[in-house]
């Protein structure tokens, strides 16, 4: 994995379960001859004040992995997107990773993520990451607005039947 590159963003996230963080990058040609990894990393956890004792639990964390699917109508010529749920973790862990081993094909990914932080948590910051063979230089943070409420309930769906 030393030909690996890491491709990562940042993003801060409010209080509560609607908050959800989206990244869109693009793989330019196929990473199937190796795993992509997909990692979301906490950093709220570092910050709290309250000692770490047995009923400790870091925030639930979700990670949704799409790809987007362009159509084109042969009579409108009009192009339309279609998020296709690829994979994801659900998980209370500070760390989540989410490990393609087949790879991805080439083409555009947006990842949607989350981590219901409350109160206790007073940093609310996550490093999202790409991790693969090539390097991912339009790695970014995408607004929220850009998702239905509609898919994103549909995609959710999706990850609690896969996990």
């Amino acid at each position: 994995m030393d030909d690996y590159h890491d491709n990562f963003t940042t993003d801060q996230h409010d209080t509560g379960m609607q908050s959800w963080g989206m990244s869109k990058f693009t793989l330019e040609r196929d990473n199937l001859k190796g795993p992509v990894i997909i990692t979301l990393d906490q950093i709220a956890e570092r910050f709290m004040d309250i000692p770490r004792d047995n009923g400790y639990l870091p925030p639930l964390t979700r990670v949704i992995i799409t790809k987007l699917n362009s159509q084109i109508d042969p009579k409108t010529q009009e192009v339309t997107n279609q998020q296709i749920f690829v994979g994801g973790s659900v998980k209370y862990e500070s760390h989540c990773t989410v490990p393609l081993l087949a790879g991805l094909s080439k083409g555009v990914y947006v990842v949607l993520y989350q981590a219901q932080f409350t109160e206790e948590y007073p940093e609310r910051k996550l490093v999202f990451s790409v991790y693969c063979n090539q390097p991912v230089p339009d790695l970014r943070r995408i607004s929220h607005e850009v998702i239905s409420e509609d898919t994103i309930y549909t995609l959710d769906d999706a990850l609690e039947e896969k996990v």
